[in-house]
């Protein structure tokens, strides 16, 4: 809330693969090695230090400081940052919402709104350490279904609401 954030949840899927684990676990042992942690935390560290980012504790670190700490040791091995901010940008599941074509103005809906300014917001917070940022992917994603998860249509005002935040445009 403090960064702007409303109706925001954000995912992680992976570190990588087994060797890129391992080398994340290495540089966060030593950074957590050399912070002043309280007795949890160091417990929590010595048996496995990818837990202590679960930390929910508010004396923790806050989400945005884990994911700078973890973009900043990719970087630092020389790694180009890519992000995908998909529809988990935005607490409420869309669900099937977005099957069918939008009816009215879908720029006015208020989930595409929601959508729009969290890109924004990650963007602006993670503007020096990220390369590139891509909204929606794999629309056309059936999701076990016979038609697209994402209309066209609702994917056209999607993207230009992104732009339109971006842009700094209103209407």
């Amino acid at each position: 809330k403090r960064l702007g954030l409303t109706g925001f949840r954000l995912l992680l899927n992976s570190l990588g693969d087994q060797q890129t684990r391992l080398e994340y676990r290495e540089i966060l042992t030593t950074f957590l090695a050399g912070l002043d942690l309280d007795e949890a935390t160091t417990q929590r560290a010595a048996l496995n230090p990818l837990r202590v980012l679960d930390d929910k504790r508010p004396q923790g670190m806050t989400w945005a400081e884990t994911y700078r700490f973890i973009l900043d040791s990719f970087r630092s091995r020389g790694l180009r940052i890519y992000a995908l901010v998909g529809h988990e940008a935005v607490a409420e599941d869309p669900a099937d919402r977005f099957r069918d074509a939008p009816g009215g103005d879908p720029l006015a809906d208020p989930w595409v709104q929601q959508y729009a300014g969290n890109v924004l917001a990650i963007a602006r917070l993670f503007r020096d350490q990220i390369e590139v940022i891509e909204t929606f992917n794999e629309p056309d994603d059936w999701h076990g279904r016979d038609r697209n998860w994402i209309h066209p249509g609702w994917l056209a005002a999607m993207l230009e609401a992104v732009y339109r935040a971006v842009r700094g445009d209103t209407g």
